[in-house]
């Protein structure tokens, strides 16, 4: 154990988790869509131009959030490996001392 036993938790920011829940849901939403369209422009039965340019529309703003949680979760990346960092320097600082103490 570290310190008398005591554990060390990582706490990971609930927006990092929010945000990769996010890019989940979305990349769902964004299958789901293709399916269902594929089922309706497939089945002989032709939309209009309309409904296509609809659907477009739909992935491109789909495939634009998705790129931005992409930008974010780099962003986050970063912050966490900050984060351990700093806690490894944090504990190899109590080693030293712990290790004086000695």
């Amino acid at each position: 154990g570290f310190l008398n036993g005591g554990e060390i938790t990582i706490h990971i920011p609930n927006w990092v988790l929010w945000s990769l829940a996010l890019s989940i849901i979305l990349s769902v939403i964004k299958n789901l869509w293709e399916i269902i369209w594929k089922h309706i422009l497939g089945n002989g039965n032709k939309q209009t131009q309309e409904l296509k340019t609809i659907k477009d529309n739909h992935l491109k703003h789909i495939e634009e959030k998705l790129n931005n949680i992409e930008e974010t979760s780099k962003e986050t990346d970063k912050k966490i490996f900050e984060y351990i960092d700093n806690i490894r320097t944090v504990l190899m600082e109590h080693e030293g001392r712990i290790s004086k103490l000695e």
